[in-house]
């Protein structure tokens, strides 16, 4: 009966490229008798050269996980490692060694290995470091995966959005929210629900309610200056003369100040890592964004509209939760709030390298 462990191995290794460099003909015969039938697709090479020239053929599907012999002729595994982590490749390693030598072990660990193996083969600490390095792998794999729907989600909402912007016209201008007054906000009108409004909200199932009376150390007048500061920022956004470029990244950095001072003061609740995270992601990219890109009047109208867009929910959530103290599904809040960074985000970016669909049907 097989071990958990190997079940396991052999549920992570079926989407797994595996490459070994090895050399000596009866420890090639013992992989192929050791990991038939495990991996999605299982290379052997001779030497470290003949293993490079296969990670670096174009028409190869990327490799995920290598394993390699110290000793090799042509090309020894530490020369292998290092040309590999030269082009950055973005692999597993792990290395096997008869050599004790502490100074080889340190500059294997300096080019970034996940595990050094000795000679001979010792099969429980091989199966360990093995199932630990294909969970890593898995993983990574599995967030590529959703990131990379968040973003046909995000590029769908872009999509649909600019097409609404189009159908205003030229003759729209923004018209920021007024700063409401207590009759106003103590109306209650029917609106939709955070499950409602975003797309990802299949994402949170569930969430526990968040103690309401732990809302209270941000004080009423502080959550008052928050309201204001996000009045005061649409405003700032609003206002900008169409193409004024300087005068617009004067407002976002105006918009950022304000989003660092919102996400630290609700984050001393600790219950919203998402929404911080993807605030200071979001932060980083603005504070990036060159200017040139910026130019782009479809683009720069589309941002400035989802970020106005964000700043108006921002305001919502805060009713509901400070004022109102309706905490039901507040979490879909940092669900919705990373969603709209990363609509932001890929406004301007192009996705370099994604896996075609028939690639993600058959991880799953």
């Amino acid at each position: 009966m097989e071990t958990t462990m190997m079940q396991m191995i052999k549920e992570y290794g079926r989407n797994i490229h595996l490459l070994i460099a090895e050399d000596d003909l009866v420890m090639q015969a013992f992989y192929r008798r050791m990991f038939d039938g495990i991996f999605e697709t299982f290379t052997i090479k001779n030497n470290g050269s003949d293993a490079y020239d296969y990670i670096c053929d174009p028409k190869i599907k990327p490799v995920d996980l290598i394993i390699t012999d110290n000793y090799m002729p042509v090309m020894n595994g530490m020369e292998l490692v290092q040309k590999v982590r030269e082009r950055d490749f973005g692999v597993r390693i792990i290395v096997i060694t008869s050599e004790a030598d502490y100074n080889l072990m340190h500059n294997y660990m300096l080019n970034g290995v996940d595990a050094i193996l000795p000679k001979p083969y010792n099969q429980e600490l091989t199966m360990k470091v093995l199932h630990r390095t294909l969970h890593y792998i898995n993983e990574k794999k599995l967030l590529e995966h959703y990131v990379e729907q968040l973003e046909c989600m995000a590029k769908e909402n872009i999509a649909r959005k600019s097409a609404e912007l189009k159908q205003r016209g030229e003759v729209h201008t923004r018209t920021p929210k007024l700063n409401k007054s207590e009759a106003q906000k103590s109306q209650t009108t029917k609106s939709p629900t955070l499950e409602e409004k975003y797309m990802i909200r299949n994402s949170v199932n569930d969430m526990e309610h968040v103690d309401v009376e732990s809302l209270d150390i941000i004080g009423k007048e502080r959550i008052e200056i928050f309201q204001e500061q996000i009045s005061d920022l649409e405003f700032a956004l609003c206002s900008v003369e169409d193409g004024n470029i300087p005068a617009l990244r004067i407002a976002l950095m105006d918009v950022l100040e304000g989003i660092r001072e919102l996400v630290r003061t609700i984050n001393v609740l600790g219950v919203f890592p998402i929404a911080a995270n993807a605030a200071t992601n979001l932060i980083r990219f603005i504070e990036k964004l060159d200017n040139s890109e910026l130019q782009d009047r479809e683009k720069r109208e589309l941002f400035i509209d989802i970020l106005v867009s964000m700043l108006e929910d921002f305001d919502k959530w805060i009713d509901m939760v400070f004022i109102s103290k309706r905490t039901e599904n507040i979490h879909y809040f940092d669900a919705s709030f990373a969603n709209t960074c990363l609509e932001l985000e890929m406004i301007f970016k192009v996705r370099e390298h994604k896996r075609t669909e028939a690639e993600v049907l058959e991880f799953f």
